[in-house]
């Protein structure tokens, strides 16, 4: 699919960060947030502060990376962290406006632009505007083509690709996700990841994986979801259920999309190739890989996944750093009831 115009994804950061703004100043501070238990609003708000601010920086300095010893202290009060958010939730519209999105920048994925970045924090926003209208019970309507978008980059960005030590194999089995709203479908291909990290030396061999891929021509796919682009993109990123989905032919075909454990590989692929995490965090790791069930948000220090989800955005710091892999992710299985 076509992929939206810069002026639209930077009005989407707007947008989407002002909403987020707007129903958190009214919350509780303490209230919990339902996608992710162990944080409150206030933490919420912080991190999303954060996030911004980090990238903000990123464009800035483009192409180096930002420094890692650049961590703000957390205020206190509340009032002080929405006053935080305002400064900071301005910076990435700032520096962003107006920058040929071809121009190299420092990412973590394999796509070093700021086209990047832009259309990322775009379904950042967006994303943790839903955790927190949940949060407050204050929802609102999602706009369908960044939905479709972020299913798109959910699929293709977040879940896909494959990192240079090992490769994908390609299985004749598709399933097919269709926004019926905006008319995208958009065709993920399962596959057998392999290889050996150069880190660790484990083997990996026929690990389930799958990438977004162009339709294939005279291919009829095994399983097609379908269902308004929001109520996909939320069931994808775990902040919503399957109420509005429903789902065609071959339901085994599912069980390809991991559930409640984290692929190693993606774990190596590195989120955050070149940040690290303390020791405080290694726990989320081990956990992942050991299959310990659903991850969690653990403090404020650059932990951006709830639920099932958990990503690393930004640098964490501090003593003893040990670099974390790519992604700290479980995949949605959008069939299941």
């Amino acid at each position: 699919m076509t992929l939206l115009s810069p002026e639209t994804y930077l009005d989407h950061i707007r947008v989407e960060s002002a909403r987020f703004r707007s129903v958190l100043a009214d919350c509780d501070p303490e209230a919990r947030v339902p996608t992710c238990p162990d944080w409150s609003a206030a933490d919420l708000l912080w991190h999303l502060a954060k996030v911004q601010r980090f990238w903000a920086g990123i464009v800035v300095d483009r192409p180096a990376e930002k420094d890692e010893a650049d961590e703000p202290e957390r205020p206190a009060a509340y009032a002080a962290l929405l006053a935080a958010f305002d400064d900071w939730s301005a910076a990435p519209v700032g520096a962003l406006e107006g920058i040929d999105v071809k121009e190299e920048a420092w990412t973590w994925s394999d796509d070093h632009t700021v086209g990047f970045i832009l259309r990322r924090q775009a379904h950042e926003a967006l994303i943790h505007r839903l955790d927190a209208e949940q949060t407050a019970g204050a929802l609102s309507e999602v706009d369908a083509n960044l939905a479709a978008d972020g299913v798109a980059e959910m699929i293709g960005v977040m879940f896909g690709g494959c990192p240079p030590w090992g490769s994908w194999e390609p299985l004749p089995h598709y399933a097919r996700l269709d926004c019926t709203d905006t008319g995208d479908e958009l065709w993920a291909q399962f596959g057998l990841f392999s290889g050996t990290d150069p880190d660790s030396g484990d083997v990996i061999s026929g690990e389930q994986d799958f990438h977004l891929v162009e339709a294939p021509d005279d291919v009829e796919p095994d399983a097609v979801i379908d269902g308004p682009a929001a109520a996909l993109d939320a069931r994808l990123w775990h902040r919503g259920d399957d109420s509005e989905l429903s789902i065609a032919g071959d339901r085994s075909i599912l069980d390809r999309f991991p559930r409640d454990r984290v692929a190693p590989h993606h774990l190596k692929m590195a989120v955050v190739r070149s940040h690290r995490v303390t020791a405080d965090h290694r726990h989320l790791v081990r956990s992942a890989l050991d299959g310990a069930g659903p991850l969690r948000c653990e403090r404020d220090g650059g932990v951006a996944g709830c639920g099932r989800l958990a990503l690393l955005e930004g640098p964490v710091g501090g003593a003893e750093p040990q670099r974390v892999g790519q992604r700290l992710l479980a995949l949605a299985d959008p069939g299941r009831r």
